[in-house]
């Protein structure tokens, strides 16, 4: 992308020149959130808050979660919620979720 960014802020800004009208990009921030970029618009979102036990893979469970939503057809906006469910439901046990279905089940209840 050329020049080194200094914040958040900053990358936002240079990613969102970056992309096209018709593409959406996910800048992930850990436990600030994410910016959700593209077609002249920036949507943040925050974590859902957890007791957290273990933060292991929870990026990984986003991504994970993030992209089944897109593959089964859901908009980003709802998609990077999933991901943020699954990342605090995750970050609440001892070991990584490994299921997206078990995940799914629980989450269309909330």
């Amino acid at each position: 992308m050329g020049a080194a960014c200094t914040g958040e802020d900053e990358l936002v800004e240079k990613v969102d020149k970056k992309i096209s009208e018709t593409r959406k990009i996910v800048l992930t921030f850990g436990r600030k959130g994410l910016c959700i970029c593209g077609q002249d618009q920036k949507i943040r979102q925050e974590i859902y808050k957890a007791d957290v036990v273990d933060t292991t893979a929870a990026g990984d469970t986003f991504t994970g979660y993030f992209i089944a939503g897109i593959v089964a057809g859901t908009d980003v906006s709802e998609s990077t919620q999933t991901g943020r469910k699954g990342c605090k439901y995750n970050s609440q046990q001892k070991r990584c979720l490994t299921k997206y279905s078990v995940c799914k089940k629980r989450f269309a209840k909330r």
